[in-house]
C-alpha cells in the first residue's frame, strides 16, 4: 500500500463539456476521478485527506468491495461482542483455530437434540422431561450460537437455581446431552459440560416405608395425583430405579 501525492484539482474538457478532475497518486498508480462541479471535486478531495488522517493510506487505497466485506465482518462481530482486535490477537498467539465449522443456534441444537432422542427410541416422557429443561435453559438466548456458552454460563445458571445436589448432577446431565450431540456434530470444539465442578451428592440409606405408610402413600396418589400413581407402584413394587422409570 502506497500513500496518496501530488492531488490536484484541474478544469477540462470532456465529451464537448467542462468537468473537474481530482488527480492523485495512490499506491503508485495514478488516479482521475471527474465531478461536474469544482465543489464536487473539492469534497471529494477533502474527504480523502480526512480518511488519510483518520484512517491513514491502508483505508483509502481499499477497494469498494474490500470495504463493504470489511464492515460486514465488523457488523457480524459486534454483534457478537466481540471486536475485530480480540480476533486478531487471537490469530497472533495461535489461540484462534481458523478451521471453519457449522454453527447452530441454542433453539437449533434444542430441536436436533429432541429429534435424536427419538431416534434412539427414548420414552416419551423422558424427552417431554428434556425438552421441559432444557427450554428454560435456553430462554432468552435461543438465538445466540451454541458455541459461545461456556463453564461460566453453565455453572451461573446453576447458581442462580436452588436444586438439590442429586437434582442438579441430573440436570447437569440434560444440557450435557444437548452439548455432547452438539459436540459430535462438529456445532462446538468440547463438551463444556465436562469442566464443569464436581457434583458431590451424600449417599444417604434409602427410607424403608412400612406398610401403613404404603398404604397411605398409594391412597393420595389416587386421590390427588392419579397420574403419577404408575410411578410410584414400579418403584415401590417393580424394583425399578428412578432415573429408569
Amino acid at each position: 500500500m502506497g500513500t496518496i501525492k501530488a492531488m490536484k484539482i484541474r478544469k477540462l474538457n470532456r465529451r464537448e463539456r467542462t468537468e473537474w478532475v481530482l488527480d492523485y497518486y495512490s499506491g503508485g498508480k495514478r488516479v482521475r476521478k471527474w465531478f461536474r462541479t469544482k465543489d464536487l471535486a473539492q469534497a471529494e478531495a477533502d474527504g480523502l485527506k480526512a480518511q488519510r488522517r483518520q484512517c491513514g493510506d491502508d483505508w483509502i487505497d481499499l477497494s469498494g468491495e474490500e470495504r463493504n466485506e470489511l464492515m460486514a465482518v465488523y457488523s457480524e462481530a459486534r454483534r457478537e461482542r466481540v471486536s475485530l482486535r480480540q480476533v486478531w490477537e487471537a490469530f497472533k498467539t495461535g489461540k484462534l483455530d481458523a478451521t471453519p465449522f457449522q454453527r447452530r443456534t441454542l433453539a437449533e441444537a434444542l430441536q436436533e437434540t429432541l429429534a435424536a432422542k427419538r431416534t434412539e427410541n427414548r420414552r416419551e416422557r423422558y424427552i417431554q422431561s428434556l425438552e421441559n429443561y432444557l427450554s428454560r435453559f435456553i430462554a432468552g438466548r435461543s438465538e445466540m450460537f451454541v458455541d459461545r456458552l461456556g463453564v461460566v454460563e453453565i455453572e451461573s445458571w446453576f447458581d442462580g437455581r436452588n436444586e438439590a445436589q442429586s437434582t442438579r448432577k441430573s440436570n447437569l446431565g440434560r444440557i450435557s446431552a444437548m452439548f455432547d450431540l452438539c459436540w459430535r456434530r462438529g456445532y462446538v470444539k468440547e463438551n463444556p459440560c465436562l469442566r464443569v465442578g464436581n457434583i458431590r451428592i451424600d449417599e444417604k440409606p434409602p427410607i424403608i416405608l412400612t406398610p401403613a405408610q404404603t398404604e397411605a402413600l398409594l391412597k393420595a396418589c389416587i386421590d390427588r395425583t392419579p397420574d403419577f400413581l404408575p410411578y410410584v407402584v414400579l418403584g415401590m413394587f417393580g424394583g425399578i430405579r428412578p432415573e429408569e422409570i
